[in-house]
């Protein structure tokens, strides 16, 4: 067997009964050939699942920021809204519209005001939307079962705005790899 330099690649030469000669183990090994395509078939599934798992994330990201800002624009047109028909704290604890002259005796009920008719929500956000009097406390708000907080004021008014969506994937990742929907919650002081 006769191996022949043409172009710097090692070639197999025929034998004279014009057979082709057996490759020898040493041949083989030092062969080069093919090893870019196999290094490119033992990356490539790694490399479209780091680049799927990015473009997922980044869907992921994008639907969030979309859903944040729903939130952001319902709590600031509930805000505006709730300026104009809620009436004001006042000095001293007491708020005008008090049931009872004002001594705290019971609080008028809190407007309804309709979420669909502040903000253009998608067909894929399911909002809910929940207004209610609570005592601000140190572990956060509380709804008040009375008409005076245990410090002695009055209870304020609170929106409690939260939306929810789905998130389209690209992959149906395995064990859960990010989550499903996703969500975002304000709670804002009206008065």
């Amino acid at each position: 067997m006769a191996l022949r330099l043409r172009d710097g690649w090692p070639r197999l030469a025929w034998r004279a009964d014009g057979s082709r000669p057996e490759r020898r183990a040493i041949d083989v090994v030092g062969d080069e050939r093919g090893v870019a395509a196999l290094e490119l078939a033992l990356t490539l599934p790694l490399l479209a699942a780091l680049l799927l798992g990015a473009a997922d994330f980044a869907l992921t990201a994008a639907k969030a920021r979309q859903v944040e800002a729903l939130v952001d624009a319902a709590a600031k047109a509930v805000v505006r809204v709730a300026a104009e028909t809620l009436p004001p704290l006042v000095a001293g604890g007491q708020q005008p519209g008090l049931i009872g002259g004002g001594q705290g005796v019971g609080l008028p009920p809190l407007p309804t005001i309709p979420l669909s008719s502040l903000v253009t929500l998608p067909a894929d956000v399911s909002p809910q939307f929940r207004l209610f009097r609570g005592c601000p406390g140190e572990t956060g708000v509380t709804a008040a079962t009375g008409a005076r907080c245990t410090d002695g004021s009055p209870p304020a008014a609170f929106a409690e705005i939260e939306m929810t969506a789905p998130v389209e994937r690209l992959v149906n990742w395995p064990g859960g790899l990010f989550p499903p929907q996703v969500s975002a919650r304000s709670l804002v002081r009206l008065d």
